[in-house]
């Protein structure tokens, strides 16, 4: 991960907020990555505040579950609040406690509302403050890929929902409302990545990635990466993946074994499985090597639908297809599947495992 962008002592979002998006517009959502530490939320939360006390323009920052908003203030405000010196922040909870307003107050002067805190899996209750959220001009969203792997249900639903109760306000059907969302580097597989199909584009020495409506940088902090390699807890656990993730800003949940292209010689077509909505292409070598990934070739017959989310009329389930269910399975413990992405491994591995 050396050939990451490297930055200086803390993380400075400037470039990544000039990009602009694949068709050349201003983008609507701008995400990074980073090794911990690296100073990413405290960039974002600064700017919001700042924006706020300059501007008089609220701001939104976004959680997955309401028992995250107990004490949100001072969770929001603490690691900043040393660049605002006279400052401090209040919270008050709201609509059966699935939001927070957040409260600015300076020295002796009335608190005044700068912003909000919303929980992702209270969408429904957020609708019915659709008046008050319109005057939101920034949403922060930190954590967006979880640690855990633990989503809410329908999470990217509930997000859509939440921004196009805010972006339809000020007598607006849709306003730009930018969002900014920061993690550390857990897995190209979130829900997020995959939405907006960034893990078929992604590259390890990737820099900055550009779609439609979006932009995404990579970045690997020396500075933090150095703190944090030379700690005592650090060296003891040096064979930890948690370590390398933590540090050197590799995916933590990812695992690119047997990634790779077909060796050049002939392959047979075998099938295309349907997996969350995309085809995926099956197909064995000269080699005898199954491959998943691939160019598709939709007049071939045999359609597997990997979960019952993913049937259509024209693909037959998996039960139905147990005979090639069984040889894949024994290809898999020999070591013998191989794949051209990790959403490819992904779907073989949810076929397989539902032997």
């Amino acid at each position: 991960m050396s050939n990451l962008n490297t930055t200086p002592k803390f993380y400075d979002g400037t470039k990544l907020l000039s990009m602009q998006d694949i068709d050349g517009e201003k983008p609507v959502i701008y995400m990074v990555t980073s090794n911990r530490s690296a100073g990413k939320t405290t960039f974002f939360v600064r700017m919001l505040i700042k924006k706020f006390i300059d501007n008089g323009e609220k701001f939104c920052i976004l959680y997955r579950w309401k028992k995250e908003l107990n004490d949100i203030a001072r969770k929001v405000f603490t690691n900043v609040s040393w660049k605002f010196p006279g400052y401090s922040m209040l919270d008050k909870k709201r609509e059966k406690g699935n939001f927070c307003e957040l409260l600015l107050k300076k020295d002796d002067e009335k608190a005044v509302t700068c912003g909000y805190a919303i929980a992702i899996n209270g969408s429904d209750d957020i609708r019915k403050s659709s008046g008050e959220l319109s005057s939101i001009s920034r949403i922060f969203m930190d954590e967006f890929q979880s640690e855990t792997n633990k989503y809410c249900p329908n999470e990217i639903e509930k997000f859509q929902s939440i921004y196009t109760t805010i972006a339809r306000g000020n007598g607006q059907q849709s306003r730009y409302v930018p969002i900014y969302m920061c993690s550390n580097p857990v897995s190209i597989l979130n829900p997020y990545f995959s939405i907006m199909n960034v893990a078929s584009k992604l590259r390890k020495d990737t820099k900055f990635l550009k779609g439609k409506g979006w932009v995404l940088e990579q970045n690997l902090n020396d500075s933090a990466r150095m703190a944090m390699t030379s700690s005592a807890f650090a060296k003891a656990m040096s064979g930890s993946n948690y370590i390398e993730y933590a540090t050197d800003g590799k995916y933590l949940l990812d695992d690119n074994s047997f990634i790779e292209k077909p060796k050049n010689t002939p392959t047979t077509y075998i099938a295309t499985f349907i997996y969350n909505g995309q085809s995926i292409a099956l197909r064995q070598g000269m080699d005898d090597i199954f491959y998943f990934g691939g160019n598709i070739d939709d007049t071939y017959p045999l359609k597997i639908f990997v979960t019952n989310d993913d049937a259509t009329l024209n693909a037959s389930s998996l039960r139905a297809n147990s005979g090639l269910m069984r040889l894949l399975r024994t290809y898999w413990d020999n070591s013998m599947v191989r794949f051209s992405d990790l959403q490819a491994r992904e779907c073989a591995l949810r076929a397989i495992a539902r032997l």
